[in-house]
């Protein structure tokens, strides 16, 4: 049975982006090795970037777009975007508003895209990895 406002998820996928940029280093090993040092000393930036969009014609219907750009040096960046869309299933009761978006948005989505980066960090055999916030940050257009 669907609760009131439950969240249901209509497309997902994870797109990786700037690749060939790393690729172009050498083996990931190798490079990050020679760039130990650099890491070590702060020059690495994550800038981490969200939004959910819904639009008051269509008020069942949203869009989440996430992105994560990882920086060092200027030399060494992979960015990862991410996009679903999702519907609210049996809202009629709730009135819609950024408070109970966010709410379901952290319990139902958030998860799984962390879930998703961290399978792509992990691969980057980084020390320390990668840190992502446990709850997303949202702003809504309408």
């Amino acid at each position: 049975m669907v609760g009131d406002g439950e969240i249901q998820l209509v497309d997902i996928f994870l797109e990786e982006l700037n690749l060939d940029k790393f690729e172009a280093t050498g083996s990931k090993k190798k490079f990050l090795k020679n760039n130990k040092k650099s890491m070590e000393e702060e020059n690495q930036v994550i800038e981490l970037s969200g939004q959910i969009m819904y639009s008051p014609e269509d008020e069942e219907a949203f869009k989440y777009i996430f992105g994560m750009e990882f920086k060092m040096e200027g030399e060494f960046k992979i960015s990862l975007v991410y996009e679903t869309y999702f519907i609210l299933k049996n809202n009629n009761s709730l009135e819609i508003n950024d408070n109970m978006l966010a709410e379901r948005f952290n319990y139902h989505i958030w998860p799984y895209v962390t879930e998703q980066i961290n399978n792509i960090t992990s691969k980057m055999d980084l020390d320390g990895g990668i840190i992502i916030p446990s709850y997303g940050m949202i702003s809504n257009e309408s």
